[in-house]
């Protein structure tokens, strides 16, 4: 009787236990069902949400104007100024016609006509205090004609893909140059960086490894969709930088126009597929982790930035003095403001350098860094007033001066930007933090021995950013115009047909002079609605400027 009872008491006392814990799992399962639903609620909002801005931004009459540049660019691709020699897609699809002749003549004038269609739809949308820009979206549009051409304005995603390959067949790719796989990968290289190795980051060189892999060792297939990442990269600026500029109490109709819809971008971060691409969006989003008081993860972004390409540790200026701010307010000494510094620089650092070991790529990027000079850029002023000086003292008979003018001016550039680039860190960034960063990209390009159009994106779209001046968005303007006249001018040249250069881009900018007062002059905006004239903006401004 005892054991009995004792048995149906275990098993009374049993009963309640195993009831609870069933009804837990089934409101565990059935809230993971209602998170589920949520999230695909969300991503239905979200789809929806995007295709009405997409269709808001087609029904700008000038959005459809760059569309048909962009589609002009992209049916006359397929020339020598953006192929290597002999690709088999010339052969596969019987294009060998576009190389040479009329056609060639023809497609080098579509493409500099697309060009000039782009910049002209861009100047048109700029926004005024009266006139909002168009919907984020309109970069999308700008750049679905063009996502399954070649690369465009350089050949360095080639060289992309080369550096993939290396790393994925175990190679160290900075001691390895693109020769050393041969075949279609190599083939397809600039021959001016056919024997160098990689000067980028490591997490460059494996974003490229994945791309390559992800499409089963085809050279040409991997170079083209070395444009993914730039792709999502540019997707993340167009989210971050007008948050970026409304943080700052700017307009971000004006950050959408200047760093994000801009020709440049278009055509080089992603018809070039460059790495500047995923830079520039981790440097935005690190400033802004920065400013909403996230120091550490703010550094841990910007090393991550300096993965793909190192000059991304000018926005560290940026996130110290901000870090000093918040830690000592507006009146701190000179000597905190080193001491956060340094604690930013040290988690900078350390998070690169974890990164750097998960990559197992290593630090031989710091042998690299004078790759790029091999090029004599005629972009870069020491280079190009070094060049002028060479002639000059040549001419004179000067043989042994004019051999040292290049590497001279060129060594002047580098001692201004230092000396630049640590005044504004010293003296201008704890006043104005990320103004003092812009200024150290600019610097950098200005006094630096190599300049790609595609160098001056992290500029301009701090800029647009940060600044409301309007002297300041003039030059940002006519740089544009300027680089893009000369990137169409240079595929112009390339294609052997300099003429139609002139003719196109001369006309280009004739018309552009006459229409200067609408289309560059204007006051850039419109302010933001609720910026008003409180100080909490006020002093938001004041970090910019």
């Amino acid at each position: 009787m005892t054991q009995t009872s004792g048995d149906a008491t275990r098993r009374s006392t049993s009963r309640p236990t195993s009831r609870p814990t069933s009804t837990n799992a089934a409101a565990g399962s059935d809230e993971q069902v209602n998170h589920l639903g949520t999230w695909l609620s969300q991503g239905r909002s979200w789809l929806a949400l995007f295709w009405a801005d997409l269709r808001l931004a087609w029904a700008f009459t000038y959005v459809r104007h760059g569309v048909w540049g962009m589609l002009l660019v992209a049916v006359a691709a397929m020339t020598p100024a953006f192929l290597p020699p002999d690709l088999w897609v010339l052969d596969r699809f019987g294009l060998q016609w576009l190389e040479d002749g009329a056609s060639l003549i023809l497609s080098t004038g579509l493409i500099l006509g697309g060009v000039a269609l782009l910049l002209h739809a861009w100047l048109r949308l700029r926004p005024t205090p009266d006139r909002p820009t168009a919907p984020t979206s309109a970069w999308v549009l700008w750049s679905l004609p063009i996502l399954l051409a070649p690369p465009l304005f350089s050949r360095d995603a080639y060289s992309y893909a080369a550096q993939g390959l290396i790393v994925d067949r175990g190679m160290d790719p900075y001691t390895t140059a693109p020769i050393s796989v041969p075949g279609a990968f190599a083939d397809n290289v600039d021959s001016m960086w056919l024997f160098t190795a990689a000067p980028y980051g490591p997490l460059a060189l494996q974003m490229q490894h994945a791309v390559v892999d992800a499409t089963f060792g085809n050279a040409y297939v991997a170079a083209v969709a070395m444009r993914l990442p730039a792709l999502l990269a540019v997707a993340v600026l167009a989210i971050v930088l007008p948050k970026l500029a409304a943080r700052l109490g700017r307009s971000e109709a004006a950050a959408r126009w200047l760093g994000v819809l801009n020709p440049l971008v278009l055509l080089h971060l992603v018809g070039g597929a460059h790495n500047d691409a995923v830079m520039i969006a981790l440097v935005a989003v690190g400033l802004l982790l920065a400013l909403d008081r996230h120091i550490v993860w703010a550094s841990l972004t910007i090393a991550a930035a300096a993965g793909f390409k190192q000059t991304a540790i000018f926005a560290l200026i940026a996130v110290a003095a901000l870090a000093t701010r918040q830690v000592w307010g507006a009146g701190h000494t000179f000597i905190q403001y080193l001491r956060e510094s340094a604690k930013v620089g040290l988690v900078s650092f350390l998070g690169f350098a974890g990164l750097t070991m998960l990559s197992g790529l290593g630090w031989g990027w710091l042998h690299n860094l004078s790759v790029p000079m091999q090029l004599r850029s005629m972009l870069a002023p020491p280079t190009f007033l070094g060049t002028i000086g060479e002639f000059v003292l040549a001419q004179l008979g000067a043989e042994g001066a004019a051999a040292n003018a290049v590497p001279f001016l060129q060594s002047i550039g580098a001692v201004v930007a230092v000396l630049g680039i640590g005044y504004l860190y010293l003296v201008v960034a704890p006043k104005h933090p990320i103004g003092a960063s812009t200024g150290a990209f600019a610097l950098f390009v200005v006094c630096g021995p190599v300049v790609q159009p595609w160098y001056v994106l992290p500029v301009l779209a701090l800029l647009g950013a940060t600044s409301a001046s309007r002297r300041w968005v003039q030059a940002a303007v006519w740089l544009t115009i300027g680089l893009v006249g000369y990137s169409a001018f240079d595929v112009a040249l390339a294609n052997g047909a300099p003429v139609v250069g002139v003719v196109i881009v001369g006309y280009a900018l004739y018309r552009l002079m006459r229409s200067r007062t609408d289309l560059v002059d204007a006051p850039l905006g419109p302010e933001p609605a609720a910026a008003g004239g409180s100080p909490a903006v006020a002093g938001a401004r004041a970090q910019a400027e």
